[in-house]
């Protein structure tokens, strides 16, 4: 194609484009933002605990109805009556706890540094079994569908009858070579059990 031929032929495309370009509609512009109101909302503390010693430990609370379950790293385990704040009970289990508690309106299970778990009575605070995991307990117990799934730290995964504390099943797995203390808790659902595994 000839020089003139070839500069005609970009002038062209370079018009055609030019064009295309000028027969688009405008963009249209965006919408003006109206004013969010939200309702004010003040919120008061229904009541208050100071002293209780959960150390490095992560020892979350169970609410369970109109109870609440509190642990502290020493092993004494406290139910509140949660509109109040009164004690119901308090049970000293003398040993130092690795998980926070768990359970139901049945039973409240904690587990040891050294890989026991013991359950309590949720009624009473009065104990009810022990049973030796595998290593320690870094999560609380789940409790529901009549078994107490514990996991420990070794990869471990172990139902338990609510009753006894006698193993039902249990599970392994090998956990990566680096594993932080960030381990998920176990859920249970009707028929099975969930697990979020470290890899």
């Amino acid at each position: 194609m000839p020089a003139k031929q070839l500069k005609a032929f970009l002038i062209a495309c370079g018009l055609a484009l030019l064009a295309a370009c000028a027969t688009e509609p405008p963009p249209v512009p965006p919408a003006d933002l109206s004013s969010l109101s939200s309702p004010k909302v003040s919120m008061t503390s229904a009541w208050r605990k100071s002293g209780l010693d959960t150390g490095r430990s992560q020892l979350q609370p169970l609410p369970i109805d109109d109870a609440l379950y509190v642990a502290t790293r020493r092993g004494v385990v406290i139910r509140y009556a949660r509109e109040t704040g009164d004690v119901v009970w308090r049970a000293d289990v003398e040993k130092i706890l690795g998980s926070g508690v768990g359970g139901d309106a049945n039973g409240v299970y904690v587990s040891t540094e050294d890989g026991i778990v013991i359950a309590l009575d949720a009624e009473t605070g009065d104990e009810l079994w022990t049973q030796d995991a595998s290593s320690e307990v870094h999560v609380p117990a789940v409790a529901g569908f009549g078994a107490v799934v514990v996991r420990s730290a070794d990869g471990r995964v172990v139902v338990l009858e609510p009753d006894t504390g006698e193993e039902r099943w249990t599970a392994s797995f090998t956990p990566p070579a680096l594993t932080l203390n960030g381990y998920s808790s176990p859920v249970l659902v009707d028929g099975g059990v969930l697990m979020g595994l470290d890899d």
